[in-house]
């Protein structure tokens, strides 16, 4: 990498933080836990002349537990929710979501907010979040606004902030009773590796053994981790034991167009949304 300059700003609230970047201009960037930023910046891959730390806004750094769901500050690590005794108890897939992200290093610096709005396809995070109904919260230093996980990305890396708001938390809502939730993706190397493909489900099944709603969410197979809607509507209104497997299974093959990259072929990523969102259905199933 070739040395270069730029400024760095540490504020210490939202709200400074938030007036810092609507005071910058466009080649300028937030910097959480920067597991993903630095390798860019080393790699030449980006260049900034400003880059604004959130380190020290201890407020984006809380886990709480409160009436309407998890409060997840953008700058709580990984291994927070990884090994937090609460969390695994009550939003299990999240834990396990969480520690299969990178080495223990990497998760004791990447940030919620940070694997958040990197907003890569791959992230294993953000279907998990996305099945349990999660939503961001942003703000922009003096009124903050809502949005459903699920409509929050806009594009590869691309996400529903602009310049001078900021991610301040994800609320996971407290699951129902009824409602089970899981994730599977597959990998090429069996640790530290990101998905090739991910599915993340939940089911919310009453006493009768009927589907009352359901989530369907596929990652690492187009730019953007998405819902499949078509999947989740073959399973509303159907009793569990007796589910039209083969026809959600390819609903969900076909309500995305699978990308080709360095990893797999279109052709693969295709066959196994059909294979994982079985899995996943039947997993839910026994649960």
């Amino acid at each position: 990498m070739k040395p270069y300059t730029f400024n760095y700003h540490t504020p210490e609230t939202v709200a400074e933080a938030c007036a810092t970047m609507a005071g910058l201009g466009e080649n300028s960037a937030f910097l959480a836990g920067g597991t993903d930023l630095v390798v860019k910046l080393k790699k030449g891959l980006v260049r900034f002349t400003d880059l604004v730390s959130i380190a020290k806004i201890d407020e984006l750094k809380k886990i709480e537990r409160q009436e309407d769901g998890w409060h997840f500050g953008a700058m709580a690590p990984l291994s927070s929710l990884e090994f937090h005794a609460q969390i695994k108890e009550e939003l299990p897939v999240l834990s396990y979501a969480a520690s299969e992200i990178g080495s223990s290093t990497l998760r004791n610096l990447a940030t919620i907010g940070g694997n958040v709005c990197n907003a890569a396809p791959s992230a294993d995070m953000i279907p998990a979040l996305i099945a349990l109904d999660a939503k961001a919260i942003i703000s922009n230093g003096s009124s903050v606004r809502e949005k459903l996980l699920a409509e929050f990305f806009v594009g590869k890396g691309q996400v529903d902030v602009k310049r001078g708001e900021i991610l301040t938390k994800i609320i996971v809502p407290h699951p129902a009773a009824d409602v089970s939730v899981t994730y599977l993706f597959q990998t090429h190397r069996r640790a530290m590796d990101v998905a090739t493909v991910g599915v993340a489900g939940a089911l919310k099944v009453d006493s009768d053994g009927i589907c009352k709603d359901a989530w369907i969410v596929l990652g690492a197979v187009s730019p953007v981790i998405q819902r499949s809607k078509p999947a989740e509507e073959l399973l509303i209104g159907r009793k569990v034991d007796d589910l039209p497997l083969a026809e959600i299974c390819e609903a969900a093959k076909n309500s995305v167009k699978p990308i080709t990259d360095v990893r797999a072929t279109k052709e693969y990523r295709s066959e196994m949304i059909a294979v994982l969102t079985e899995r996943v259905i039947k997993k839910l199933i026994n649960q």
